[in-house]
């Protein structure tokens, strides 16, 4: 969806879009959300250390967003899943190196390494993918012979959805489930990373997220009602996501003739909107390379208020328009749930005392350099962050 233009884009968007992005559209895979952030964070209740967040967060990540592709839960928690999240791994460093590449690719002729390995990891993505619609659209025709489609397909079901849409064809079902699958997985681990990296190290902004959470009680479920409730917990995300841009630029090929700023710009060029340099801008941003959630907080009295976000278009972590993310509300809601029920049970610190910013590399989406490690403790009742 990402290479397609025109009509061809318009059909695979449209059909998708009608379910991904309505308001109401995520609310009902909260409850499946939080099932298997619930299973995380049980994972955690001796204590310890992560030994490699990003790991450990694809794992997590893989199972929500599974569920929402596929409709069913993989397994990836119990170590016991039919995919493994590590081939979505190779398939975005085979990207990276490609796209840094210099001459033509080596792999359109002969079969390189390089594509071996791209090829292993797509064909096994692809086959879960098959694997997982065949069963589906045997389900469906089970349902249809029964008479009982319209109940069959009424629950929250992308695939099934998807599936009966008359304009959608197995393909384009195909080509969109793993489109969200694989960019979702990825994109939305590595934005967790940074985050709960840059909640550890800033042991404040922790408290006051967790205090936040604790209104809505220590022990008690999250719930999209409670969800709602949390601004600290959304300024985080979007903080992160201004802190490290998932993206580094979005681009847009002009279909008339422009002036931008003075210039004459002709049709068909590409633009470039240079997302990380704005938002390392100290003229749009106060202090740049600091955590400050704050920025993101409406009727406030905490910050300061030259601190605040005064340009809402500084930062578009999801692109902006007809070619916006398909997955952003269920990413958010994905990343709020998980964090909120991590963060409810436990206090999280880094091994070592640091004040600098975590190294990144984008390969399409900004991933850490480094390996990510995390002290946890069980969070007692009315507690304090504690290091």
């Amino acid at each position: 969806m990402i290479s397609l233009k025109g009509e061809a884009w318009v059909n695979l968007r449209r059909p998708t879009q009608e379910q991904m992005l309505r308001p109401t559209a995520v609310s009902s895979y909260v409850s499946s959300l939080s099932d298997v952030a619930s299973d995380f964070v049980d994972m955690y209740q001796n204590e310890g250390q992560i030994d490699d967040l990003k790991s450990a967060m694809s794992k997590v990540v893989t199972e929500s967003t599974g569920m929402l592709c596929f409709n069913k839960r993989l397994g990836c928690l119990e170590g016991a899943s039919v995919i493994d999240s590590a081939y979505v791994d190779d398939i975005f460093e085979a990207s990276e190196k490609d796209l840094k590449r210099f001459g033509p690719g080596l792999y359109k002729y002969i079969s390189t390494p390089l594509y071996r390995k791209f090829e292993r990891a797509a064909d096994h993505i692809f086959g879960v993918a098959n694997t997982e619609l065949k069963e589906a659209t045997g389900k469906i025709e089970q349902a249809k012979a029964e008479g009982r489609l319209q109940e069959f397909v009424k629950g929250p079901s992308l695939l099934y959805a998807l599936l009966t849409h008359p304009d959608m064809t197995p393909e384009m079902v195909q080509s969109v489930i793993l489109d969200l699958f694989v960019a979702g997985v990825e994109s939305t681990t590595n934005v967790l990373c940074f985050l709960w990296y840059e909640l550890a190290k800033n042991q404040d902004k922790q408290q006051k997220l967790q205090e936040e959470i604790a209104t809505f009680g220590d022990n008690n479920e999250i719930t999209k009602e409670s969800l709602l409730q949390m601004p600290y917990l959304k300024a985080c995300v979007k903080e992160i996501m201004r802190q490290y841009p998932p993206s580094p630029s979005i681009c847009r090929q002009l279909e008339e003739d422009t002036v931008i700023n003075g210039y004459n710009v002709s049709a068909g060029t590409e633009v470039h909107l240079l997302l990380q340099n704005i938002c390392e801008n100290p003229k749009y941003f106060k202090n740049p390379d600091d955590f400050l959630p704050e920025r993101f907080l409406r009727d406030s009295d905490s910050g300061d208020n030259d601190m605040r976000n005064l340009y809402p278009y500084a930062t578009l972590p999801f692109g902006i328009g007809a070619r916006s993310c398909l997955g952003r509300r269920f990413a958010e809601t994905e990343m709020y749930m998980i964090t909120a029920k991590f963060f409810q049970r436990y206090n999280v610190s880094l091994p070592f005392t640091t004040n600098k910013k975590l190294k990144r590399r984008y390969r399409i989406f900004a991933t850490p350099v480094e390996e990510i490690k995390l002290k946890i403790k069980q969070k007692s009742k009315g507690s304090k962050v504690i290091d």
